[in-house]
């Protein structure tokens, strides 16, 4: 078994992933940071919607990392994946200076109502956590 992880998430995306229609999360930063290089094959996702509780799980099929992004780069993926992504249109206008990317192919998704807990730092406002 790998490394579980915690990807908060919004109703939109919860709801998306749950019905099947989103099997590719995406997180895309101007900054290396996790879950990029930090996400393999065989982990475990936990998705907590904002503000909310757990609401999913899923294993990871496969990963792509793409380091070295342009605003032409993030549209060429908004192309290739955006159908499985299934993002909101602002997503994809927010993230054109983003330089990073890991794409995350989801596989076994289930509903859940429990998971690990997760501790955050006061003042914590990332979208991702790596747990031990």
């Amino acid at each position: 078994m790998g490394r579980a992880h915690v990807a908060i998430v919004t109703t939109h995306c919860l709801g998306a992933i749950l019905d099947g229609r989103k099997t590719i999360e995406s997180r895309l930063s101007a900054t290396r940071r996790a879950p990029f290089g930090a996400i393999g094959a065989g982990d475990l996702v936990w998705f907590k919607e904002r503000g909310g509780g757990i609401g999913a799980r899923a294993r990871v099929e496969r990963v792509e990392f793409v380091e070295g992004l342009t605003p032409r780069g993030v549209a060429s993926v908004r192309r290739e994946y955006g159908g499985r992504i299934v993002a909101e249109s602002g997503y994809w206008v927010g993230k054109r200076g983003a330089r990073y990317a890991t794409l995350i192919f989801l596989a076994e998704v289930e509903a859940v109502s429990r998971g690990p807990r997760l501790v955050r730092a006061r003042g914590n406002r990332s979208a991702w956590f790596t747990l031990d």
